[in-house]
């Protein structure tokens, strides 16, 4: 059955507000983009954002544009937004390096460089490898150092972000084989990365969230269980060692959630683990204790959402962004925001 999505002006905003600070969040639909349709894996379809510049970028695996490689790889395309206007989606201008993929890209920004990750098919089995590119304009990308990750195949998706105080980019991927963590970090202004394995923890069901904030690298996932659960790592010393962090009250998701920072409070988004497919968020304020799970205008989501603080653009800049796939066969992507 088809699901029908309403514009603002039919819905109007809906105001949540949550117990521990009386914090009220708005949140809207603002629209779709018919000429985008998110491919990669089917049911776990979503994209990849980061501020950069003075524009918010989206970069995705589209449904239409096939390598014929043999595998499932498409050729990736990204497009961009001041937060009033967008760019049409392209391809990838790649310097040198594939750009392509069969699952959802990740973007991150340290400084003046954007950096993309994603995996690709090209191994031929659910499980692809892991590259990362990097850009200086948004358009452009060539290949960034390799990580040295020591697992052959890596699962689903890696995910990105920054430390926004040193720079330091770090990429966390779910080992094909045992369905557990690695973590990379890449210093600022150092040409290699370093990586750590956690054979032994929680298995992962989906490709790892990350988001660093206040001196700590949280890690979102749900667990590779009957029970779906949505569960979180944390990390102060870099990446090097984690702990798990099971205050997120059992709430369970059929995706791999999104972290972000807004107004310095931490959000932990997710799909919903039913027929409903909703998008549903809770927030911390302290990085320990979160929320009651929070439910956003009966959201419905093809696969995971993508939250972003869009600090730094021009219009719309003050909101916290959501993007997501459409839960029908358009694939369309759709953004909704909060404030």
């Amino acid at each position: 059955m088809k699901i029908v999505r309403f514009l603002p002006m039919l819905l109007g905003a809906v105001t949540l507000a949550t117990a521990a600070q009386a914090q009220t969040v708005n949140w809207t639909i603002d629209g779709n983009r018919q000429s985008v349709n998110i491919g990669g894996i089917p049911g776990r379809t979503g994209v990849g954002a980061s501020v950069f510049g003075q524009n918010m970028y989206v970069a995705f695996t589209p449904a239409n544009d096939p390598t014929n490689d043999g595998f499932n790889d498409q050729y990736m395309h990204i497009l961009s937004t001041n937060g009033a206007q967008f760019t049409n989606d392209q391809r990838l201008n790649m310097i040198n390096g594939a750009g392509i993929s069969d699952a959802n890209p990740s973007l991150t920004t340290s400084g003046s460089t954007l950096y993309l990750a994603t995996n690709s098919q090209q191994s031929g089995t659910r499980g692809g490898f892991t590259d990362v590119f990097q850009s200086a304009d948004g358009i452009n990308f060539a290949e960034a150092p390799i990580p040295p990750i020591s697992y052959t195949f890596t699962a689903y998706s890696p995910s990105l972000t920054t430390d926004p105080a040193t720079g330091d980019v770090y990429l966390g991927v779910t080992n094909a084989a045992d369905r557990t963590l690695t973590l990379c970090r890449l210093p600022a202004n150092v040409g290699s990365w370093t990586c750590t394995n956690f054979p032994g923890h929680t298995q992962m069901g989906y490709n790892p969230a990350l988001a660093y904030w206040n001196g700590v690298l949280y890690v979102g996932f749900t667990q590779n269980a009957n029970s779906h659960n949505c569960d979180l790592f944390t990390s102060t010393d870099h990446g090097q060692t984690i702990q798990e962090n099971t205050s997120l009250g059992g709430d369970q998701s059929s995706s791999n959630p999104s972290l972000a920072v807004y107004n310095n409070v931490l959000y932990y988004g997710f799909r919903s683990n039913d027929s409903g497919n909703n998008f549903i968020y809770k927030y911390s304020t302290n990085g320990v204790n979160f929320s009651g799970s929070l439910q956003t205008n009966n959201t419905k989501m093809g696969g995971s959402p993508m939250m972003v603080n869009a600090a730094g653009i021009p219009f719309n800049g003050n909101l916290l962004w959501n993007w997501n796939s459409a839960n029908d066969s358009s694939n369309w992507l759709w953004w909704e925001t909060a404030h």
